[in-house]
């Protein structure tokens, strides 16, 4: 009888189908990236940095909903995932769902002090709430820090 992959393999061939993605969604090729990023998580379903790259491919595909289900599993195996959060609180703040973008934001910022990004994010949702004194202090430490990427590898790489 045929013997089950070990975990090791499992997590060999998701690695492998994760390059791939990756490849496909840097080249903007997003439909091939969905395909290899779908079987990423087929292979591993436990993978964080599969879920957080099929989640950005989602994104670029203005599938918000998929996006949204799967920057919650890349946190179900990475609590500690910035750019989960930093998607999240994206979809949230397009959404108009500001308080709760806040939050994903800031939680983004406390993983990342020394990333942009949160903060950039967090300045247009402060205004949006309202609140122009923390808009600007966000800003201010924002200007202190080297300018981020939203759409880049996530904490464990890819």
């Amino acid at each position: 009888p045929p013997h089950e992959p070990t975990p090791e393999a499992l997590a060999a061939r998701a690695a492998a189908f994760r390059r791939g993605a990756r490849k496909a969604y840097e080249a903007g090729n997003y439909r091939q990236a969905l395909h290899l990023a779908r079987s990423a998580v087929g292979e591993d379903r436990t993978d964080a940095e599969s879920h957080y790259l099929l989640a950005l491919v989602y994104d670029k595909l203005d599938r918000f909903e998929e996006a949204m289900a799967s920057y919650r599993e890349t946190l179900r195996w990475n609590g500690n995932h910035a750019g989960a959060y930093i998607g999240i609180c994206a979809i949230l703040y397009y959404e108009g769902r500001y308080p709760r973008a806040a939050q994903a934001c800031e939680t983004a910022h406390a993983l990342t002090p020394h990333d942009a990004v949160p903060l950039r994010l967090l300045v247009l949702i402060y205004h949006e709430l309202g609140d122009p004194e923390r808009a600007i202090e966000a800003e201010r430490m924002a200007d202190l820090l080297p300018e981020g990427n939203i759409d880049r590898k996530g904490a464990n790489g890819l």
